[in-house]
């Protein structure tokens, strides 16, 4: 009998890049975990699986951003490692949880940046739909409502 309660928890492969994303331990290879993103689900259209596809990339890249673009700015300022972590913790501390969980994500940042990294590389590989645009769904909500 297997006495590790995580092994019997299914994920799917979003929901396993989602938390290697918020800074928990990875359950696979950065590259293993972008390459499952883009996998072809059986029973969808190439067109539906593209789409599955782009919005797997758009929650990665949503997920990454969140935590990073605060760094990004305080780094942009000037400040350091240890100050820019020091001012999130003041930006935040009327909310402890999210804070720890913040900087939970951003201590990992070196494996979080591959998983990016590697959902980049697979979008260019994604066939190019020449005859139908993207639209984005807030671009699709104007559309109709018009």
């Amino acid at each position: 009998k297997n006495s590790n309660p995580a092994a019997s928890l299914e994920f799917s492969s979003l929901g396993r890049a989602l938390l290697a994303l918020d800074g928990f331990a990875p359950l696979d290879a950065p590259a293993a975990l972008a390459a499952a993103l883009f996998d072809p689900k059986d029973g969808s259209t190439k067109e539906e699986q593209t789409q599955q596809q782009l919005e797997a990339a758009r929650q990665v890249l949503e997920s990454f951003l969140r935590v990073e673009r605060p760094f990004a700015a305080l780094y942009g300022d000037g400040l350091g490692e240890d100050l820019a972590v020091a001012a999130v913790i003041e930006q935040g501390k009327d909310d402890v949880s999210s804070v720890a969980a913040q900087l939970r994500a951003h201590e990992q940042l070196k494996p979080r940046s591959e998983l990016v990294a590697a959902t980049l590389e697979a979008l260019t590989r994604l066939p190019a739909h020449h005859d139908a645009p993207l639209v984005t769904s807030a671009e699709g909500a104007d559309a109709e409502s018009s």
